[in-house]
């Protein structure tokens, strides 16, 4: 059993996320890596919806962090959109070779909120 304080401990739990809270800054992780995630969201009567999403990434070769934090959206599927973008960014930028959401597609159309989710990729 890991100690409660340990950073093992932490990751651990951040890796067992349930599946249909691993968005954020997964989005595009490379092949063969740990993704540990934590994410946040609350409306706000002021600055819209804050969407957070924090995420470490690790294996032999690589281990690095990402933490993404949003204001003003005016919705939380805006602000999840938003935060996977960049995220996709970051890793295709770190390992284009092996980043697996393939490129944007600039055609994606546009969600009643005026965001474009990343549920508009190519797979390449």
């Amino acid at each position: 059993m890991l100690a409660p304080a340990s950073r093992e401990y932490g990751l651990d739990l951040m890796n067992r996320v349930e599946a249909d809270q691993r968005w954020g800054t997964p989005f595009g992780a490379p092949e063969g890596i740990s993704v540990h995630v934590k994410n946040g969201w609350l409306p706000r009567a002021t600055h819209g919806w804050r969407v957070h999403s924090i995420g470490v990434f690790t294996n032999e070769s690589k281990d690095y962090r990402m933490a993404v934090l949003t204001e003003d959206n005016p919705t939380e599927s805006y602000g999840i959109s938003t935060i996977q973008r960049i995220a996709w960014a970051v890793h295709h930028d770190l390992d284009s070779d092996t980043a697996t959401s393939g490129d944007l597609d600039p055609q994606a159309p546009e969600l009643p909120d005026d965001s474009a989710p990343f549920g508009y990729v190519t797979t390449g």
